[in-house]
């Protein structure tokens, strides 16, 4: 027993992996799964992207709008 704790395979999780292998149809359905999640991410990703460009543009605006009415430059020229 010591020998095949130190130099064996007798992970638990090693032999259930093993015992557990997944088919061929297993993997292309869990496949399939992933790149809906992915998918899913990647639209919210852009819609979020989209909202700050927008905002972006509107604090801009409000930047412009203000240096222009109170006649005092807001931005730091660098």
């Amino acid at each position: 027993m010591n020998w095949i704790r130190k130099y064996g395979i007798f992970d638990r999780e090693y032999q259930v992996q093993r015992l557990m292998n997944k088919t061929p149809e297993q993997k292309i359905l869990e496949l399939e799964q992933r790149i809906k999640l992915l998918e899913r991410q990647k639209a919210s990703l852009e819609k979020q992207v989209e909202i700050a460009e927008e905002k972006s543009i509107f604090f801009d605006m409000m930047i412009d709008i203000a240096e222009k009415e109170f006649k005092i430059p807001i931005r730091k020229k660098s």
